[in-house]
């Protein structure tokens, strides 16, 4: 089996590393464990528990520009994690079974 390419991690975990370090949060690194299931990333004081999918996975009905909130989740472009503090999501009425399976499975 052909190992899958880690460079999303770790430019997320980048992303966020940088976010956080604005408010003198940890960082946050690629959890580099063969054959692990779980978050994909460390968890610091953000809180946050991330399970870093490609495009093909995401659902297509949440790809948005701006933050949006639905089924209970909250789906944010990296280069606008900033304007939670902002203003908030916008909520859209959208479910998805793959986004809870995901989350089913990390929880």
């Amino acid at each position: 089996m052909k190992a899958r390419p880690r460079k999303c991690e770790n430019e997320v975990a980048r992303h966020l590393t940088n976010f956080s370090q604005m408010y003198g949060y940890k960082p946050i690194v690629r959890v580099p464990v063969i054959g692990r299931t779980g978050p994909d990333l460390t968890i610091n004081q953000l809180n946050l528990v991330i399970d870093v999918k490609s495009r093909l996975e995401v659902p297509k009905g949440i790809y948005f520009d701006y933050p949006i909130e639905f089924d209970g989740f909250l789906a944010v472009p990296l280069c606008q994690l900033g304007e939670i503090a902002c203003g908030g999501p916008r909520s859209i009425d959208f479910t998805s079974k793959t986004v809870r399976d995901y989350y089913t499975h990390i929880d």
